[in-house]
């Protein structure tokens, strides 16, 4: 199963390592499912994990947070999403995410964002608790 994961749902799972986006972070790095990144989402993720808002709530030092990127890029499948015309209507920040699903011909793209979950039903989005509940 490959499976698209936002990027909101692996900054929660950081923050709750018990709460369902932490299980899913969980089982990503163990390889129950292939998760499937694009550098450009990569990116936004190692970006935002790095605002203070954000840094404050994830119980990691900076060591290891590196080393979690480093984990997490070796574990991730990336794909090249260079040409992938992907649009999400209600905000075009989310292209990429689309654009990382599309490109990387994943079976689910899992996210809270409202304006990827509006996608529903022409792309398989679910929220982690859908996800969990019928995947894991």
């Amino acid at each position: 199963m490959r499976v698209v994961i936002d990027t909101n749902l692996w900054l929660s799972g950081l923050m709750l390592p018990s709460s369902i986006p932490g299980l899913i972070v969980r089982s990503a790095l163990e390889g129950q499912f292939v998760a499937i990144s694009s550098v450009p989402l990569f990116a936004e993720m190692a970006a935002a994990l790095n605002y203070p808002k954000v840094r404050r709530r994830i119980a990691l030092c900076d060591e290891d947070l590196q080393r979690f990127l480093a984990e997490l890029r070796f574990m991730t499948e990336l794909v090249d999403i260079t040409g992938v015309k992907a649009r999400v209507p209600r905000d075009r920040r989310d292209d990429v995410v689309l654009a990382t699903f599309v490109a990387g011909r994943a079976d689910y793209l899992l996210s809270g964002d409202a304006d990827l979950l509006a996608l529903r039903p022409r792309v398989p989005v679910m929220t982690a608790r859908e996800f969990h509940t019928s995947h894991l």
